[in-house]
């Protein structure tokens, strides 16, 4: 997932996840944490996370949902399906469930325990 800024204060950061179970976090403007950082799902995360993506029906949505709006920030969520790379754009307007991923993904992410990498 990647969150672009805004003119405001939005936060702007990228997190990945792994299939074993390791996370990089790359922190930007009015992020968290800013650079780069390193976690390890526990198990019990690591199947929150596959029962998450499963219940989302990720290719369910579309590849975008945007608006004339200005300035707001950004969600992108990339993840691989039948061997593709598939990115779905947030910029508003983003139905119920995909809002809902994003959040969960966002708790899952402050759940970690981020180590700043050298």
């Amino acid at each position: 997932m990647e969150k672009t800024s805004c003119r405001g204060q939005c936060p702007e950061y990228k997190v990945s996840f792994y299939s074993n179970a390791r996370a990089i976090y790359e922190g930007y403007s009015f992020a968290p944490r800013t650079g780069r950082y390193y976690a390890r799902l526990p198990e019990e995360k690591m199947k929150k996370l596959n029962d998450m993506v499963r219940e989302a029906q990720l290719d369910s949505f579309r590849d975008s949902y945007l608006s004339l709006r200005p300035d707001l920030p950004t969600t992108y969520i990339r993840y691989i399906s039948g061997g593709n790379i598939r990115i779905i754009t947030d910029y508003d307007n983003a139905p119920a469930g995909l809002k809902k991923f994003e959040e969960e993904l966002e708790k899952l992410t402050e759940s970690l325990i981020w180590k700043k990498a050298r």
